[in-house]
């Protein structure tokens, strides 16, 4: 799949996959971006540097996954656990709807 090294050294150590670091955007009510990189005009960078923002300004209200529980021991390994915490610090928020 052409995943980043860490990612796959964290989906081998979890012998799962978390994929999702960001909300998609039809589940905040917003359109999906209008472009993507590499932007053929600067215009087309234009527009999506405004839906960017819009985006980014919406985020805070609402969490990509949601903690249920937690089973088997903790990672042992200091780097999967930094990795679990960096990716929980990224997408939970506790209280707020999925998205």
């Amino acid at each position: 799949l052409g995943a980043d090294p860490l990612f796959r050294q964290l989906c081998r150590g979890q012998e799962s996959f978390r994929a999702r670091l960001t909300p998609k955007p039809w589940r905040m009510g917003l359109a999906n971006p209008p472009d993507r990189y590499p932007w053929d005009t600067p215009v087309k960078e234009s527009e999506y540097r405004s839906w960017e923002q819009r985006y980014t300004g919406v985020l805070a209200g609402f969490a990509v996954c949601e903690l249920v529980n937690e089973y088997g021991p903790a990672p042992q390994d200091p780097v999967i656990a930094r990795l679990l915490r960096l990716h929980d610090e990224h997408v939970l928020n506790p209280g707020q709807p999925l998205a």
